[in-house]
């Protein structure tokens, strides 16, 4: 794993193993980082689910690959000031905004099965004022109760 930011990273290079997830995911996770997207939304949507408000607020971001060969996830700050992000870095910015809103949750890595067959993936999975919820951050899908089960989990990283 290497990074490159000041203060903290604003991106880390992660080997595809879990010790090196783990470690970006504790690093990058940062509700600070969008604190003041988290007050505009708590105004404006104040009887919304802070699930919803997440969602929703992921309309402004778009699907951007990472470089070939490499796998790079973004702090949520680098995924904004960069106007997307792939799954890890969108999963990334949107957890960071849920526990900003006073949800919890965690980053899954796992299996996408899609109709062009499996494909490695990241999503979010947590709790707001309306109980559980499972997120796609790339399409901005939002399932309530139950993982859908085209989404096979493999491991979960809290934000500490």
């Amino acid at each position: 794993m290497r990074h490159v930011g000041e203060g903290g990273p604003a991106y880390l290079l992660v080997a595809r193993n879990e010790a090196s997830q783990r470690r970006a995911a504790a690093a990058l996770i940062r509700p600070a980082e969008v604190a003041p997207a988290a007050a505009r939304l708590s105004l404006w949507g104040a009887s919304w689910p802070a699930g919803d408000l997440v969602a929703w607020w992921l309309g402004g971001l778009r699907y951007i690959d990472d470089p070939p060969m490499l796998d790079v996830w973004r702090a949520p700050r680098a995924t904004i000031s960069l106007g997307g992000g792939d799954c890890e870095d969108l999963s990334i910015a949107a957890l960071s905004l849920l526990i900003a809103l006073g949800g919890s949750g965690a980053l899954v890595v796992g299996t996408y099965f899609s109709h062009n067959g499996p494909i490695g993936h990241a999503w979010m999975e947590g709790w707001d004022g309306a109980g559980w919820l499972h997120l796609d951050a790339t399409n901005r899908s939002l399932t309530r109760w139950m993982r859908p089960p085209e989404y096979v989990p493999m491991v979960a990283y809290s934000a500490r």
